[in-house]
């Protein structure tokens, strides 16, 4: 199994605003995807990284990450397996929503390791 790069999000909701500000950090378009068996919602592409959304997830709490905390998910997946572009796309897209203010959010490699966290004041 592969291992990605993800923005777990506690947002007030799950919507539209939230899927907008995720385009907008990401720099591409997201669109509908009818959310299929793997719970994806909404994609879009920058260049050969590929940005997904999910609107709810099943992830239980584990390696000290309350995952349950943070119902929305982003993940970023490199189509040319360049873990190095990868990364650089997910933390551009997590800084950029950290910027906003609005979204506590944690950001995970491979569902194990945390690497970087915001919360908002009224987290």
């Amino acid at each position: 199994m592969s291992s990605y790069y993800q923005i777990f999000i506690r947002a007030p909701g799950a919507g539209e605003r939230e899927v907008a500000a995720v385009a907008a950090a990401a720099g591409c378009p997201l669109e509908p995807t009818g959310e299929g068996d793997d719970g994806v919602a909404f994609a879009g592409r920058v260049g050969s990284t590929k940005v997904q959304v999910e609107l709810s997830h099943d992830f239980d709490d584990d390696y000290g990450i309350a995952f349950s905390s943070y119902p929305m998910v982003v993940t970023v997946i490199d189509l040319e397996r360049d873990k190095a572009r990868e990364e650089a796309c997910v933390r551009s897209i997590f800084h950029r929503l950290a910027e906003g203010g609005e979204y506590s959010m944690v950001l995970v490699f491979d569902l194990s390791v945390p690497i970087d966290r915001f919360d908002t004041a009224s987290s």
